[in-house]
């Protein structure tokens, strides 16, 4: 009983906003938003991979502590991928396509 208490609580923490007024962003950095569209759509990509190939169930007290905790994770690093492309932007730091890719072709051939 305490046990579901507790997983309830976590689940309104996890997915509760830190003010009392609704948006429409998941996430505000500086003056960027990540929307909530877009968050929900990461999230559902990866719940997906979860159900499907690691057997995540959402009907046991596991699989939702798992569920919370991989949203929270997923929000994280959105937010720390915005950061670093604001900083990015700020140093005026700059990759073209043709680098990317050359960099891609360099892994794939280190495995």
């Amino acid at each position: 009983m305490i046990r579901h208490f507790l997983l309830l609580l976590m689940a309104l923490f996890l997915t509760a906003p830190l003010h009392s007024e609704p948006s429409d962003f998941a996430a505000k950095v500086n003056d960027e938003t990540i929307s909530k569209e877009q968050f929900e759509k990461e999230v559902k990509i990866v719940q997906t991979h979860m159900e499907q190939n690691l057997g995540l169930d959402l009907e046991t007290e596991e699989g939702l502590i798992t569920y919370y905790e991989t949203r929270k994770a997923i929000l994280d690093e959105m937010i720390d991928l915005t950061i670093l492309t604001q900083a990015a932007k700020r140093m005026k730091i700059t990759v073209t396509e043709k680098e990317v890719n050359q960099k891609i072709t360099y892994f794939k051939k280190g495995f």
